[in-house]
């Protein structure tokens, strides 16, 4: 995309819900979910899997030092867990398999950002995506806890439009400039 935009106007709105591109008249949406069940897909929308969405359990170093270091998944239930939307278990992948613990915490929004910053603000732990914390885990500002564990490997991010066939070529240059956006998670290899 960088300085020559072929004419491109990208628009980013957040919604906080499943829209669908059509009802809304979008060309593109992009979603995080479990593959092609996602909710609310009408069957002549396509979703095409940009990336896998690796997700890992973090907190500043503020809150773990006030806090203290879980050290093994039981401990969360001691500690305030932040929640992307209403997510109140975190689906976890690890040693054992897969897992499933019920997290509790006093923060909840469906705001990526806010999250983010309350995490880094040193008011709890979160199970947060890479490509959202990358340079925060990178610089220091977070840190991984409970390495062993990542989110469930079913979760995806999702390039999601209408039929193929009408959709202006536009739109196929910048649903593969997220495809090799998201590919490219450094984060993701760095978190490991």
């Amino acid at each position: 995309l960088g300085s020559d935009r072929g004419g491109m106007l990208v628009e980013v709105a957040g919604t906080g819900h499943d829209a669908a591109p059509l009802a809304l008249r979008w060309y593109l949406t992009a979603r995080r979910g479990h593959g092609p069940e996602i909710p609310c897909l009408p069957a002549i929308v396509v979703a095409r899997k940009l990336a896998a969405d690796t997700r890992v359990i973090c907190a500043s170093p503020k809150y773990l030092e006030r806090a203290g270091i879980p050290s093994r998944l039981a401990d969360l239930e001691l500690h305030n867990c932040l929640s992307a939307g209403a997510q109140e278990h975190w689906r976890l992948e690890g040693p054992n398999g897969s897992e499933q613990i019920k997290v509790q915490g006093n923060v909840r929004s469906n705001s990526a950002e806010f999250v983010r910053d309350a995490l880094i603000a040193g008011l709890g732990i979160g199970l947060r995506p890479t490509w959202d914390v990358g340079p925060q885990l990178m610089s220091g500002e977070l840190k991984v806890v409970l390495p062993q564990y990542r989110g469930s490997s079913n979760m995806a991010i999702y390039a999601v439009y209408p039929c193929r066939d009408y959709m202006p070529e536009k739109v196929n240059v910048f649903i593969e400039f997220l495809a090799n956006l998201f590919a490219a998670d450094p984060w993701a290899k760095e978190a490991a």
